[in-house]
């Protein structure tokens, strides 16, 4: 874009970080599956990687692979079935973390390309915001961001998830810790800060962040109630 104008602000992702700090139980399609749980959430679909989902299942056996989010686009003959492959459906946003709080390692299994590329995976914000380490692809703008595990091939994915689920619970505890400080710079308010330093020079800039934090909170009134993944 800078090739059509440089006046231009990159602003990633944000998450609202009290929703997954909040007090959560265990939900009862939850209670029966064994741990450890590797957990993603969100739409199965072409851009997922279901070869990746099949091969992790199929090389440990002894972990649960949980998944929750609807299913599209996706042929039915290719959807991975194992008998440590759960796929739980729809929920609403608001009982995403009663499920995220239960997993040890929480994945973004996508495929490599330009989809992926151009994009900053929502979810990887949700999932450090519940303090979950996470294993992933490629996605560069997630390069740099501090204990983001990012997975070149099948082979390292698995051996991180294998790392987190292995780890000492003292050495695990400290790096919830750190995931969650890590989301901090992340959550809108702090983004917003960010925003309007960069417009500081805009005469605008108050009634602008007024508008802003009043779209932002009818927008996100109307997601939490609404919205299914």
């Amino acid at each position: 874009m800078y090739n059509y104008n440089e006046n231009i602000y990159y602003m990633p992702n944000g998450v609202r970080t009290q929703d997954y700090a909040m007090s959560y139980y265990v939900p009862k399609d939850l209670e029966k599956i064994n741990k450890p749980i590797v957990f993603f959430m969100g739409t199965i679909t072409g851009w997922v990687d279901l070869e990746l989902i099949d091969y992790i299942s199929k090389e440990r056996p002894n972990y649960s692979f949980v998944y929750v989010g609807n299913i599209a686009e996706v042929k039915e003959k290719d959807i991975p079935r194992r008998d440590n492959i759960y796929y739980l459906g729809k929920k609403k946003y608001t009982e995403l973390v009663n499920y995220l709080k239960q997993a040890r390692v929480a994945i973004i299994p996508f495929k490599e390309n330009k989809l992926t590329a151009s994009v900053t995976p929502l979810k990887f914000f949700e999932y450090i915001s519940a303090g979950v380490p996470v294993v992933t692809t490629m996605f560069p703008d997630l390069i740099g961001i501090k204990n983001v595990c990012i997975a070149n091939n099948y082979s390292e994915f698995l051996d991180a998830i294998d790392k987190y689920i292995e780890m000492d619970e003292d050495e695990y505890r400290n790096l919830q810790q750190e995931l969650f400080k890590t989301s901090i710079q992340f959550e809108w308010s702090n983004m917003l800060d960010k925003l309007i330093a960069y417009l500081e020079n805009n005469e605008n800039k108050e009634e602008f962040k007024k508008d802003f934090i009043n779209n932002t909170i009818d927008y996100y009134e109307i997601f939490s109630d609404n919205t299914i993944i």
